[in-house]
């Protein structure tokens, strides 16, 4: 009996030995090069990767082939490149980017996958650089963009993607508007000069050729200027406008081109947009 049972002891290891595994290489210098965990024929636990040198390179966790949890990946000097969350094999909950001096690059949240949350990015020298948040991958609500030195460069507001990104001269003065739809530049994009108080250009982008007009018009709809009306070839488009010589008030530049009609405001009273 006692036989017996020390046989059946003995056949449950040799298939627990044989389900789970450890499979491990080395480079050529004798550094180890992976750890891998196997169950069942699949990367099952905790897994480790290394550079030649013998610093760590990646860490991460499987379930069946999938990862799943806290992944770490670091540079070849030893500082932490990026630090991510997964739940079958698809990004969940937050993911952190660094510089190679260990500051944070980028702090962003996902859902299956999908940018959705809050998100940061910092400039180098740790000053904070661009603050919002996505929805469901779109950009949502306000964002703020800031410069090198700490100055607000820039604000957007957004719902599902669609709305207007605002920068800013360091006097305060607005330097351009631009608009997106679903995350994309949209339509027209105006500049400003330095006081604010003349348009510097009208920007726009083109898919394909196609007839166009592009007028301005003050407050009550009377038309002051043409900037361009013809047919204009597909690409990147830039008209020049000098709107100093224009009373104080609304103006508006109204774009059609194709499938593309858009109106933007210019000006208001005291040369403010």
């Amino acid at each position: 009996m006692r036989h017996l049972i020390f046989l059946i002891i003995i056949s449950f290891l040799l298939i627990a030995t044989g389900c789970s595994k450890t499979k491990t290489e080395y480079w050529a210098n004798g550094n180890k090069k992976s750890e891998l965990k196997y169950s069942n024929s699949k990367m099952n636990g905790l897994c480790k990767w290394w550079y030649e040198g013998g610093i760590m390179q990646m860490e991460c966790n499987y379930k069946d082939d999938k990862l799943e949890g806290r992944s770490v990946r670091w540079n070849s000097n030893g500082s932490k490149q990026r630090e991510d969350n997964y739940s079958n094999n698809l990004l969940n909950g937050k993911s952190i980017i660094f510089y190679e001096n260990g500051v944070k690059l980028s702090e962003q949240n996902f859902k299956n996958d999908t940018l959705d949350g809050l998100t940061k990015e910092w400039f180098k020298n740790g000053h904070i650089k661009i603050s919002g948040a996505y929805k469901k991958g779109y950009f949502d609500g306000k964002w703020i963009y800031t410069d090198i030195n700490g100055l607000k460069a820039g604000e957007g507001n957004f719902i599902n993607g669609t709305g207007d990104q605002t920068g800013f001269y360091p006097n305060g003065r607005i330097s351009r508007i631009i608009h997106y739809e679903k995350n994309k530049k949209n339509g027209l994009e105006i500049w400003l000069n330095i006081s604010g108080d003349t348009v510097k250009k009208i920007v726009y982008d083109l898919p394909k050729p196609s007839p166009l007009s592009l007028r301005v018009f003050d407050v009550v709809g009377r038309k002051v200027a043409i900037l361009n009306s013809g047919v204009v070839d597909a690409g990147t488009h830039r008209e020049v406008f000098d709107a100093g010589n224009l009373a104080s008030g609304i103006y508006f530049v109204k774009i059609e081109a194709g499938m593309l009609t858009q109106t933007r405001k210019l000006f208001q009273k005291e040369n403010m947009i």
